[in-house]
């Protein structure tokens, strides 16, 4: 399964932002109207093989994941809670961060 990503270092914290690659460039809509838009400047463009993935979760303080795959693949994983997922229309969002 591939996945798009993308590594930020913000202030010394690392982020990692996922997402599935068929909600990339959309703009989605969730409770109380608000807008999600999946942008590449924050995602990415390349897609990662979850393999890889799993050692750049090591690395991150935070990570941003919004698609049923790329959540599926956090929470397989331990990261998060499924009561954190925030739903746009059909669409899973997961932040976790680490403390």
């Amino acid at each position: 399964m591939k996945l798009i990503a993308k590594k930020h270092n913000v202030g010394g914290t690392v982020l990692l932002a996922i997402c599935d690659p068929d909600v990339l460039d959309k703009t989605l809509t969730g409770p109380k109207n608000a807008r999600f838009m999946i942008r590449r400047t924050f995602y990415g463009e390349a897609e990662v093989d979850v393999e890889d993935l799993v050692h750049e979760l090591t690395g991150a303080q935070s990570i941003n994941a919004i698609g049923r795959k790329s959540v599926e693949f956090l929470l397989g994983r331990g990261y998060g809670n499924p009561k954190s997922v925030i739903m746009f229309g059909d669409v899973p969002h997961l932040i976790f961060m680490k403390i």
